[in-house]
């Protein structure tokens, strides 16, 4: 598998939320309707409450887009949190390009590159099994293989990060990123439940993860906190 992910900042505008009932949960869907790409969505026994994740933005070329598409895709992403550019082949120039017409391109720190960072282009995270020699990186080899939300380690605002996804090199199954949708999540939690994680704060750490577990007796000044 070959995949290259790029991110930019999300400086989108506060929301009128209108439909806070499924499948929108408070986000204010597209003027026009937007097909919703389901391949293998009868076979997800875990996809229930991400109805709204998934749309297809067509007559699009990611080498020349313009302001009014990417407007247009950024509006996508508000309402439906996951979108789908079908048939696109960038290089990855023309990928990190893309990137900034939506956003501020964001350079994550060299410890997310696994000892495989892209050439010449350090904005790309490789997510890929193969090392960028063309190396095989061994059958235990994963890559964000646990739910996360990007940007996580980043301190608000900077937290709100939205990626690209480009795919280069698939399996014929498997292999698939999952998506959840968090506004679902949050708006389907029991009220008690609700109550309690309000009065919470996650502490989040890059370095610690990688170790999956946290030193009780370090500081918490020293992890960031949202």
């Amino acid at each position: 598998m070959l995949r290259y992910a790029t991110c930019f900042i999300c400086a989108a505008a506060p929301e009128t939320c209108s439909t806070m009932g499924a499948p929108w949960f408070g986000a204010s869907p597209t003027a026009t309707p937007l097909t919703l790409h389901r391949r293998g969505w009868g076979a997800c026994a875990l996809c229930g409450g991400a109805e709204r994740l998934g749309a297809v933005v067509d007559d699009i070329d990611a080498t020349a887009l313009t302001s009014e598409q990417a407007a247009q895709i950024l509006d996508a992403v508000r309402a439906h949190g996951v979108v789908v550019l079908k048939g696109q082949n960038l290089t990855r120039s023309q990928q990190v390009a893309f990137t900034a017409a939506l956003g501020e391109v964001v350079v994550l720190p060299h410890s997310f590159e696994g000892k495989d960072p892209e050439p010449l282009h350090p904005a790309i995270q490789r997510v890929t099994n193969y090392f960028a020699n063309g190396t095989w990186k061994g059958p235990g080899s994963k890559f964000g293989a646990y739910w996360h939300q990007d940007g996580q380690f980043w301190r608000p605002p900077l937290h709100n990060v939205l990626s690209v996804l480009h795919c280069q090199s698939v399996p014929p199954a498997g292999g698939e990123t999952g998506f959840a949708d968090l506004r679902a999540a949050l708006a389907t939690l029991s009220g008690p439940l609700r109550e309690r994680a309000e009065q919470r704060a996650n502490r989040i750490s890059r370095r610690f993860s990688s170790l999956h577990a946290i030193d009780a007796t370090r500081p918490t000044d020293s992890l960031d906190e949202h």
